[in-house]
């Protein structure tokens, strides 16, 4: 009977983390398309945003949208030719805001 009810419970927490899941998905998605001026709950234009993981295409599209609705941007990474290249492609895609690179690196400190 123990079994029973262990199992449930891991059942209950399976959907409560499938449907957290679904709503941080949908909300990065509202993220990616909501037009201009609807981030403006976030921070007015030429406030700053701190980006994490730009590598990867998702961290770079979601620097790009905060970028085109006018946050300047302040990248963070553990390569420093990667930071070059995509603030040269910010630069170029967004005029008129500002992005700063950050090397870090936590196995050195």
């Amino acid at each position: 009977m123990g079994s029973l009810s262990s199992l449930s419970l891991c059942w209950i927490r399976a959907w409560i983390g499938f449907f957290y899941l679904i709503r941080k998905a949908g909300d990065i998605y509202l993220l990616l398309v909501e037009p201009p001026g609807t981030l403006r709950k976030y921070g007015e234009k030429g406030s700053w945003a701190i980006i994490n993981g730009v590598e990867d295409v998702l961290g770079a599209e979601y620097t790009l949208t905060l970028a085109s609705h006018g946050f300047n941007t302040l990248l963070l990474s553990h390569t420093q030719s990667k930071l070059e290249t995509l603030t040269q492609d910010f630069n170029s895609r967004c005029s008129g805001v500002q992005t700063k690179v950050l090397v870090t690196d936590p196995s050195n400190t």
